[in-house]
């Protein structure tokens, strides 16, 4: 991050964050079909998007294709409060997974090139990497096959692809930290697996019925995991 831009960062982080905490409770409160819901729901990913055009670090190819993920997430955002287009909001969170994947699989790459600024030797890489991809495997089938029995025929195939995706980009942020500790690959792996709990949390719910009675712990779940995982991702343009 430029020397002289920290008090700016943490202010607009500050007020991203503030912004999810008002919508939570505003959500928590209030149904969608108010009008200061959707600005409100809207507003956090905004500032997220601001934070990465205001400070988008050294590496511009990595800060656009943040800047476009957050993009598609906010349409998906505003198409998921209607669900006649769920299909269409899953179509949007999904191109953001693969905008998301392929920054993290640039960066990987990048860090691995002739193992400059590794801990690991190479002979270290496979069975890390194995380890992660075969972990992001089981998770991704173990979240499949919790849900399936609850998904309509005409959802089974975009929602098993849907949770591939994710999990594949959670799983390159993950490769990306264990190339090169350094903060921006702990922001964007944390930020990353709490998109995947923020997801997987609302397909329990939307098909598995997790909180079925209990409105209230679905909000605090949901939204807070979603917002903190953009936020993070986000944050990890600058320190990049």
């Amino acid at each position: 991050m430029p020397a002289g831009l920290e008090t700016g960062f943490f202010l607009l982080v500050a007020a991203a964050v503030a912004a999810a905490v008002a919508r939570t409770a505003w959500r928590l409160r209030v149904s969608y079909g108010l009008p200061l819901g959707y600005p409100l729901k809207a507003l956090p990913v905004v500032l997220a998007m601001a934070l990465v055009w205001l400070y988008p670090g050294t590496d511009r190819a990595y800060a656009l294709l943040v800047l476009a993920g957050l993009a598609v997430s906010l349409a998906g955002d505003m198409l998921i409060i209607h669900d006649r287009l769920f299909k269409a909001a899953l179509m949007s969170f999904l191109t953001a997974h693969v905008l998301y994947s392929v920054a993290f699989a640039r960066q990987w790459a990048e860090m691995f090139g002739a193992f400059r600024g590794t801990f690991m030797a190479p002979h270290a890489v496979a069975p890390v990497t194995g380890l992660v991809v075969g972990t992001v495997f089981l998770l991704a089938l173990s979240v499949y096959r919790r849900l399936e029995p609850g998904i309509e025929t005409g959802l089974r195939r975009p929602v098993a692809v849907y949770v591939g995706a994710i999990m594949v980009m959670a799983g390159l942020a993950t490769l990306r930290l264990s190339a090169w500790w350094e903060p921006a690959s702990a922001v964007a792996a944390l930020g990353a697996w709490l998109f995947v709990a923020s997801d997987t949390a609302l397909a329990l719910d939307r098909f598995a019925g997790r909180f079925k009675g209990r409105p209230w712990r679905r909000e605090l779940t949901v939204g807070p995991c979603y917002y903190a995982g953009q936020i993070l991702i986000a944050c990890s343009v600058a320190l990049s």
